[in-house]
């Protein structure tokens, strides 16, 4: 399980896995159609996914340690689906900024007004929204960095190489957005 509220998840490959030091950080890989999925979060599959892990104290107890996530590559065929975002990319390249105290503080009192931004929208069935965009992104290369908490949050997403970008604005329905550029940048 994963996150503070226990997230079942599943973590296939096809090769082998393994975990080595790299710069100061526990590299865990997965080799030859890796896949990553995280219940009602969506999933990640690719030719290799290499998660660099670190250990920090808990905010909650600092005597005791959490392991934590703080970059994600995806190489090689990569594909991405969640939620509120999809795509086809050869190389992706994810950072993953923990929240501080205060950043908990705020995603707790605020709500949800950063539509654009949420990546993972983990929305339960008795939340209503009118807002079911889905954004579609192929390219050679996609760069990201992610807020993580209850409510992680896209904070910067860079695409290069033949990108095509699409938001759909419902499932089914007709794209209400298109975009075809070499470089794609959405900054918070």
């Amino acid at each position: 399980q994963i996150g503070d509220d226990n997230q079942p998840f599943e973590a296939n490959w096809k090769t082998h896995v393994v975990l080595q030091e790299f710069n100061g950080y526990d590299v865990l890989s997965l080799v030859d159609d890796a896949r990553v999925s995280v219940t009602n979060a969506g999933e990640l599959l690719a030719d290799q996914l290499h998660v660099y892990l670190s250990e920090r104290p808990r905010s909650d107890d600092p005597k005791r340690s959490a392991i934590t996530a703080d970059q994600l590559k995806a190489i090689g065929n990569v594909r991405i689906d969640s939620p509120r975002t999809a795509g086809t990319i050869q190389d992706v390249q994810i950072w993953f900024k923990q929240p501080s105290p205060d950043d908990v503080s705020q995603q707790a009192s605020s709500s949800d007004d950063k539509l654009s931004s949420s990546l993972l929208s983990t929305r339960t069935t008795n939340e209503t929204t009118n807002d079911n965009r889905k954004l579609i992104v192929q390219a050679d290369r996609l760069n990201a960095e992610v807020q993580l908490g209850d409510n992680p949050q896209l904070l910067q997403l860079a695409a290069q190489g033949r990108v095509h970008c699409e938001e759909l604005a419902a499932p089914g329905s007709a794209s209400a957005m298109s975009l075809d550029c070499e470089i794609f940048q959405v900054l918070d």
